[in-house]
């Protein structure tokens, strides 16, 4: 039988047969429990039959260890409040969005309107919020025309990463750390001979803050995927320098990091012209390929998106279609996409309605946050939460993740409005399709 300590769960009073090796029960674990919990298997010699009040623990592995961790709970949202409860005097003009959060929650940034109305980068702790500034107060010497937004920060929450106008009026990457905004450049100072089309934009950072990756214009002014670290912002390429045969149809975009920096994932057109899901690792970037070649039974219709990558790079997520041609989140591993499912097949009676995405991943790749559609539309604050299992058993809230523009004109920071938010959100369909 196994026996426990006094006030510690276990389980008495189970029989062995003869030569019986594994024995199996359940036990009950309260919150105090939550760590790890030893088992004894122990047995009671018979003499004539009859039970002796000794215990002998069994000689060959006579002892088991589990790790107890606290259960998940309901969903709790807390409002995180605003940089300014009245923004140009209006209460009615409060808004604020968080679209990422530190390793251990502490840390939330994001966006808020501030006084003067001017959408501003936050950076929430402990129960403040605090507005991060502007790259520049006054972008083309106008200066309702700054803005700011924060989409990733470093695990411990000291390095924020995000977009702002520059002085230039420019849409530019920025890393902000010991209260200071830096702009990081551009792939290009003058793509295509302009120095006005210049932009980049900071999507995600490894986990100490010194790697950063967005995507920016090239000299040709095509939207590229970048890694930025000690000062330096590298173009990490396309899966297709000439999409479907046209090389101005080439773009890439990152959109997740792994802990060390040492691999990105995002989305880029193939040679067919198909958005298609990329892992870049080694300065190579490959394709992940799609949950089905032909969605809807065409093959141009293939698409796939990765939006984050688990902590060692080995697991990534996204969005693909599916051999019905509905989008659907996926999970990547070992070379094998494999979908995820649907909190329903066919919502509201429609199975072409059926969609669902995967926009953040947890450190060990094994749970992550989703957007799956139940009813007629996906809704934010009914996001869900899928495990190992396969399931979407929880709903729980979700961070947006960037994707890129489809053309140059829509790849600049959104007009100084505090609810526009970045560019891009995550499920963008039109951003690639």
């Amino acid at each position: 039988m196994v026996a426990s300590e006094p006030g510690r769960p276990g389980c008495t009073g189970g029989r062995a047969a003869a030569g019986q090796t594994r024995f199996e029960c359940d036990a009950e674990f309260l919150m105090e429990h939550v760590g790890t919990q030893t088992f004894h298997a122990i047995y009671h010699p018979k003499l004539f039959g009859v039970r002796l009040p000794i215990a002998f623990e069994v000689s060959e592995h006579p002892q088991a260890t589990v790790d107890v961790t606290q259960p998940l709970r309901d969903a709790e949202f807390s409002g995180l409040g605003f940089l300014s409860a009245a923004p140009y005097g209006y209460a009615g003009n409060a808004s604020s969005s968080a679209y990422a959060v530190s390793a251990d929650g502490s840390v939330v940034v994001g966006l808020s309107a501030n006084a003067a109305g001017q959408g501003e980068a936050i950076r929430w702790s402990n129960v403040a919020m605090v507005g991060l500034g502007f790259l520049s107060a006054a972008p083309n010497g106008h200066a309702s025309q700054a803005y700011s937004y924060a989409t990733g920060v470093s695990a411990d929450g000291s390095v924020i990463v995000g977009g702002s106008y520059d002085a230039a009026g420019r849409p530019e990457a920025f890393r902000w750390s010991n209260g200071a905004m830096v702009g990081l450049s551009f792939l290009s100072a003058a793509p295509n001979g302009h120095a006005s089309q210049a932009t980049s934009h900071a999507t995600d950072v490894s986990a100490d803050g010194s790697v950063v990756v967005g995507y920016s214009r090239n000299a040709a002014a095509r939207e590229e995927a970048f890694r930025w670290s000690n000062g330096a912002m590298i173009g990490l390429g396309f899966l297709s320098a000439a999409p479907g045969g046209y090389a101005h149809q080439a773009r890439s975009f990152a959109s997740g990091i792994s802990a060390d920096g040492s691999v990105i994932v995002g989305g880029s057109y193939d040679a067919a012209g198909r958005p298609e899901a990329f892992r870049w690792s080694n300065g190579a970037m490959v394709g992940l390929s799609f949950l089905s070649a032909a969605p809807g039974g065409h093959a141009y219709n293939a698409w796939s998106i990765a939006t984050d990558v688990s902590a060692d790079g080995s697991v990534v997520v996204g969005q693909s279609r599916n051999t019905a041609g509905a989008y659907e989140a996926f999970r990547w591993s070992n070379g094998a996409m494999v979908g995820l499912g649907f909190l329903s097949a066919a919502p509201n009676g429609h199975a072409p309605s059926a969609t669902s995405a995967v926009n953040a991943v947890s450190a060990d790749g094994s749970v992550g946050a989703t957007m799956p559609r139940a009813g007629r539309r996906p809704s934010a604050g009914r996001m869900a939460k899928w495990s190992a299992s396969g399931s979407f058993p929880e709903r729980r809230k979700a961070m947006p993740a960037v994707s890129p523009p489809t053309d140059a004109s829509s790849s600049a920071v959104p007009a100084a409005r505090p609810s526009s938010g970045p560019p891009s959100t995550a499920c963008g369909r039109s951003r690639m399709s």
